[in-house]
């Protein structure tokens, strides 16, 4: 993702200008690295994603200029998507990595796989919003379950988009799990 995010700024010539600010917190779980990848989209994780909602709250309250630079006072600020979003990495996305791993040791042959990460909103309750009746995706039926499986390329670009709407502000912005964003207009999803 940092080269995704460095390669962008050379494309557009502000790598020199912008890298610089550019920070990547990083809050490593333990527990969750011993979890079990079948265990996937069990009710279990629908608990851990509530906990990780309850890290992520506690690190935002903890803003402040010393940590997080000039401006982060303002008010203002708690509206930006690093505030509200945060990335996550489970074994399910750790999987996708090693299926992308043996795909370019086995010589890049056939379709590319998706190596997909989470977006997690923060403030969407843990039971999801919008309407029912959905499949049950850790415990949730409600069409926004409050995160979403995203390929590791478009994460700056949903950051970057967060800044001016939600994850569910236009018609393909959202992608229920297992689909993943973007290409799950077309089907992509976590196998």
């Amino acid at each position: 993702m940092r080269n995704a995010v460095s390669d962008k700024l050379a494309e557009r010539g502000q790598r020199e200008l912008l890298e610089q600010y550019l920070t990547w917190t990083i809050i490593e779980d333990p527990v969750a690295e011993s979890a079990s990848a079948q265990a996937a989209s069990s009710p279990t994780n629908a608990g851990r994603k509530k906990e990780y909602r309850q890290r992520f709250d506690q690190w935002c309250r903890g803003r402040s200029i010393e940590r997080d630079g000039r401006g982060a006072e303002h008010p203002a600020t708690g509206h930006l998507p690093r505030f509200n979003f945060c990335v996550l990495v489970d074994d399910t996305c750790l999987e996708t990595f090693r299926k992308w791993e043996h795909w370019v040791e086995a010589g890049r042959q056939g379709q590319e796989p998706i190596v997909a990460m989470i977006l997690l909103d923060a403030n969407c309750d843990q039971y999801g919003n919008g309407r029912m009746n959905f499949p049950v995706v850790e415990g949730c039926t409600r069409e926004y379950t409050g995160w979403m499986y995203a390929d590791v390329r478009s994460i700056p670009g949903l950051y970057d988009k967060l800044h001016y709407g939600g994850l569910t502000d236009g018609p393909g912005d959202y992608a229920r799990p297992p689909l993943v964003y973007p290409g799950h207009q077309h089907g992509a999803r976590i196998s």
